[in-house]
């Protein structure tokens, strides 16, 4: 069993090393006929046969990218940059999202945090503050479009927890009006985004 398993160990850290030589050679300029020559696909007569060297990379990109129910077929590589970049693609929208609304949510991420220090939102004393923490270091930390997207993400989690907290306990989310109206405009302020 332990060579079974010395084996995958080896394979696994082997895929990644043999997929960036590859593409390091091919990146150099170096032909799929040399490199199917280096992997020794050749037929009988010695000459190289660079299609089986293509699908080699094309498995090994599969093994090193793909998700563990992925088959190692070269026509699943495919799939999985098209995978990658719906991903991508996701990303740059939710960032996007965070972009178009963080001239607003900035000063009612502020006004939220400034309320709650007063003690005019309501909290869960069994919570353990995660997300007004991260709020609080985020507000003013915001260097890039990713650290702004994440401020929906957290004026998202104080709102939830917030309300969640109020139903439960039936009483309401804020004791001021400035603060309740801060909670509102946070809460209609996070459900946009989630629609954009």
């Amino acid at each position: 069993m332990l060579r079974i398993q010395l084996a995958e160990w080896l394979r696994l850290a082997a895929d990644p090393f043999q997929l960036s030589a590859i593409d390091d050679a091919r990146a150099g300029g170096t032909s799929w006929a040399d490199i199917a020559v280096a992997l020794r696909y050749v037929n009988r007569q010695g000459e190289p046969n660079p299609g089986s060297a293509m699908n080699a990379r094309k498995r090994l990109h599969v093994a090193v990218n793909g998700k563990p129910g992925d088959r190692r077929q070269p026509q699943v590589a495919h799939l999985i940059d098209q995978r990658a970049a719906e991903e991508r693609i996701a990303e740059q929208r939710r960032i996007a999202a965070g972009e178009a609304l963080y001239a607003r949510l900035g000063g009612v991420a502020r006004a939220l945090l400034e309320h709650h220090g007063a003690g005019k939102i309501l909290e869960d004393p069994n919570d353990d503050g995660f997300w007004w923490g991260e709020l609080a270091e985020a507000v003013d930390d915001r260097r890039d479009a990713r650290e702004r997207a994440n401020l929906v993400s957290y004026v998202r989690g104080v709102v939830r927890e917030t309300q969640a907290y109020a139903r439960r306990t039936g009483k309401p989310a804020a004791t001021t009006e400035r603060a309740r109206e801060a909670v509102k405009a946070a809460a209609e302020l996070v459900e946009l985004s989630d629609e954009s």
